[in-house]
């Protein structure tokens, strides 16, 4: 270890800030040194970053400053072009005292100056470890722009303490100006998704412990109008974006030029559905019929790389939750200006396919137009309309298209399913109608429209974002098992789709609902209007693994949601009943029950062991919100 004698001057850091003293005394391995602002500090000689080679007095607080302003004087007095020339000229980099040596520095006042010039001027010395090297141009504007996302980073973070600071008083009176709440909605979202940044879950450890961090960003999200106090609570914990900035919608969308809609359409959807993003039309021609299938022109109308257009990306899909939908767009677009709303017309990507009399389809071509739209039906009201046209002959024709496929989808839907709804707080069961003739009709002509997108990019070598099947057969030791199961991934590979029976396949009929759309529609409104495509293969590529992530997210907060507000259905109206079950999988604490009412599955934990596949009563006594489980017993 070294030894210094009493005033020797040293630099050291203290909390990331460089300091200047004067040793006055030595106990064992520890110096007390006397720092420039006036205090003393016990430190290891490890702590030393420069020292100087002679001693200087008084031992005192004036004779430190009278060296320190020598310093000054001779900082001053270096010319930092020349300096750095020199240096420049060792092609390698170097250590502090080989620059003392290249600069001919021999005296503790020239050190301590260049010492100090290095470390101002970071923009052009690279100092790692004890090697020290001049930056090139490029390094040097990467530094800069580096150093002013970290200067805005700070600035950001002394805004975020000012609120917090004013919040935890009296939150009424807290305020943050928009930029800064929109930083700072996901920077909190981010905490729950990713565990970062840390900076501001540092900050914010100044106001909460771990233990309540969770309840503290909730808190937050809801002041700066993230979520609602009434918001899915699976959803709310998720840390997934809720709302949308006022400001968000309004200087999002591209202005466009309308012209006379020549189309008449009608849309089919569930009861309910805010949003209408597709819609169909049936035209009798002399030599056959022309159908028109008409998707909302998202792309058209949403500036790439936009505030608006990040915050989508961001988003991947809209949710659809048993209380509340959160959406893809805000609901300024996705429900007013994007929508295919009765009584408006609309500009859209349509696909029309031409048919002879006996629905052989004869051509077809993707055309950017205008359409009126004459009615926002819903399955039900198109169901009761099925002996009249146009929908008699939507229904023949979405028929033999389904039979010019050949495929039957595998496993099939049940007829019927039950859907948890939460509204004003009242939950309910509704009943839903998979397989009626107006859903057929719909998803054959959606499936049209997709396929012929995927057709028509296949065959000019157009990217986009195909959506492929992979088939693996399951356990052949599980006689429960189906013999086959797959998987769907994106990928810019088209590929044949079995569940379809088409030699390639995507999704482009919800770009106000899916982003995936949204790109691929990019990617034909460019082609179709002679341009090139803005994403190329690799940019398409590289945006996939996110997608993929976050729409497996979402689908994992769905049926959280779904399984959350159906124990809760429970736990208001079934408890101490008796419910007519089937248990499809034994557990080590109890088992998997199929409530036979519902074909809905929970988790019951249980002290008896019963039999599989075998029809029982279930006694529920209690609901755990929490792990999500019920608890109860098994009758036989």
């Amino acid at each position: 270890m070294n030894s210094f004698r009493s005033g020797v001057v040293v630099l050291f850091y203290l909390q990331g800030e460089l300091l200047c003293g004067m040793i006055l005394s030595r106990e064992n391995d520890y110096y007390q040194v006397l720092a420039e602002d006036g205090t003393l500090h016990r430190l290891n000689s490890k702590r030393f970053s420069l020292v100087s080679a002679q001693s200087y007095a008084p031992l005192t607080l004036e004779g430190l400053k009278l060296f320190q302003s020598r310093v000054e004087e001779r900082l001053e007095s270096l010319d930092e072009d020349q300096i750095a020339a020199r240096l420049r000229e060792r092609e390698s980099g170097f250590t502090f005292p080989e620059a003392v040596g290249i600069l001919g520095f021999i005296d503790d006042v020239s050190h301590f100056a260049l010492f100090h010039l290095i470390k101002q001027n970071p923009q052009t010395y690279l100092w790692k470890k004890d090697q020290i090297s001049l930056r090139s141009d490029e390094q040097r504007q990467s530094y800069a722009r580096e150093s002013a996302l970290q200067q805005e980073r700070e600035l950001y973070l002394n805004k975020v303490k000012a609120f917090l600071d004013t919040y935890m008083r009296a939150a009424e009176a807290a305020s943050l100006e928009e930029d800064t709440k929109a930083v700072l909605v996901n920077d909190l979202s981010s905490i729950i998704l990713f565990r970062k940044p840390r900076d501001l879950i540092k900050l914010l450890r100044n106001y909460s412990d771990d233990s309540d961090m969770a309840g503290l960003i909730k808190e937050l999200r809801i002041a700066v109008g993230d979520l609602d106090p009434d918001t899915d609570p699976i959803a709310a914990e998720a840390g997934i974006p809720v709302s949308f900035p006022s400001w968000l919608w309004k200087q999002a969308v591209h202005p466009v030029l309308q012209t006379p809609a020549q189309v008449e359409a009608f849309s089919i959807d569930a009861e309910g559905t805010p949003d209408f993003d597709d819609a169909l039309s049936l035209t009798q021609l002399p030599e056959g019929w022309l159908i028109g299938v008409h998707v909302s022109s998202v792309a058209d109308r949403l500036p790439l790389g936009s505030a608006l257009y990040e915050e989508a990306l961001r988003r991947v899909s809209s949710l659809y939750l048993p209380g509340e939908t959160i959406p893809l767009l805000p609901p300024e677009l996705s429900n007013s200006a994007f929508s295919l709303i009765q009584g408006q017309s609309r500009p859209v990507l349509s696909l029309h396919a031409r048919f002879d009399q006996d629905f052989n389809l004869l051509s077809w071509e993707f055309t950017p137009e205008w359409i009126s739209v004459q009615q926002n039906l819903t399955y039900q009201q198109a169901d009761a309309m099925l002996q009249q046209s146009p929908f008699q002959e939507l229904v023949t024709l979405s028929g033999l298209l389904a039979q010019e496929r050949g495929v039957q989808e595998l496993p099939a839907k049940p007829q019927y399913d039950w859907q948890v709804k939460v509204f004003n707080g009242q939950i309910s069961l509704k009943r839903i109608n998979n397989v009626s003739p107006a859903h057929s009709v719909v998803e054959e002509f959606m499936i049209l429209y997709n396929r012929l997108f995927a057709e028509l990019a296949t065959q000019h070598s157009l990217p986009l974002i195909y959506r492929n099947i992979n088939q693996f057969q399951e356990d052949e030791g599980d006689p429960e098992a189906p013999p086959f199961s797959s998987q769907a991934y994106l990928s810019t590979t088209p590929q044949f789709h079995p569940g379809i029976g088409s030699r390639a396949y995507l999704h482009a009929t919800s770009p106000i609902r899916r982003f995936a759309d949204i790109i691929n529609q990019y990617q034909m409104s460019a082609f179709l209007a002679g341009n090139p495509p803005p994403f190329d293969s690799a940019a398409l590529e590289a945006m996939i693994p996110a997608i993929e992530k976050r729409l497996l997210l979402l689908k994992e907060i769905g049926q959280r949601s779904e399984r959350y507000w159906f124990l809760r259905y429970l736990q208001i109206n079934c408890l101490n009943t008796p419910l007519d079950a089937v248990i499809v999988k034994n557990l080590r604490q109890g088992c998997v029950a199929e409530l036979s009412a519902w074909q809905k599955r929970v988790i019951l934990f249980c002290d008896s062991d019963p039999p599989l596949y075998t029809p029982v009563k279930l006694v529920l006594d209690a609901v755990d919100l929490k792990q999500m489980v019920a608890k109860g017993d098994v009758i036989l």
